[in-house]
């Protein structure tokens, strides 16, 4: 084969070499009838397409070659990737240092709005804990003296007292809010 490869590069050498010397030659403006003969042309062009269809099919078969081996080892290292990965995705809660609180809480708001005096040792316990804050124990002792009764039900009404300054409801409302989420983790377990 390497006999025959030899000798095609020789024709081509030969073709170009004999076409590189028909288009060198002065030309005038006009081209010169006959300088390149038809049968040259069909016979320079079967050459070039037999050799280049020899070459270009065994280029073909090992491009496609190598492509599979890169395509099936990419496949394989990809198949093992996304399987470990998928094996360590991990779903987890982690829940604030608040709602941790208000968790904890359960054991203390048994009965916390049975009367004033319980109401502000379950506020102090829960400020310790760190659900309640300053402005949440201010609005604690202001509800703990003006609110007719100690319920979630005479708080809410608190917050719609017109009287009140925007300032105390908004501390009543913030404390409330707060007051539902603990009730509400704790089964309603502040009024029982």
């Amino acid at each position: 084969m390497n006999t025959i490869g030899n000798s095609d590069n020789m024709g081509l050498n030969e073709l170009f070499t004999s076409r590189l010397n028909t288009t060198t030659k002065p030309q005038s403006s006009t081209p010169q009838p006959g300088t390149i003969e038809a049968s040259e042309n069909q016979d320079m062009l079967a050459f070039l397409s037999s050799l280049s269809g020899a070459n270009a099919a065994q280029a073909t078969q090992k491009a496609s070659e190598v492509a599979n081996d890169v395509d099936s080892s990419a496949q394989a290292d990809a198949g093992k990737s996304r399987v470990d990965w998928v094996s360590k995705i991990e779903d987890t809660f982690t829940p604030s240092r608040e709602l941790s609180a208000a968790i904890n809480a359960r054991e203390y708001v048994k009965n916390g709005l049975a009367d004033a005096d319980s109401f502000r040792s379950m506020a102090r316990q829960l400020q310790n804990d760190g659900v309640l804050n300053c402005d949440d124990m201010m609005a604690v002792d202001f509800l703990s003296t003006k609110s007719p009764n100690i319920s979630l039900k005479d708080f809410d009404a608190m917050i719609k007292n017109d009287s009140l300054s925007r300032e105390m409801r908004g501390l009543i409302a913030q404390l409330v809010q707060k007051l539902h989420m603990v009730n509400y983790i704790s089964g309603g377990l502040m009024s029982a």
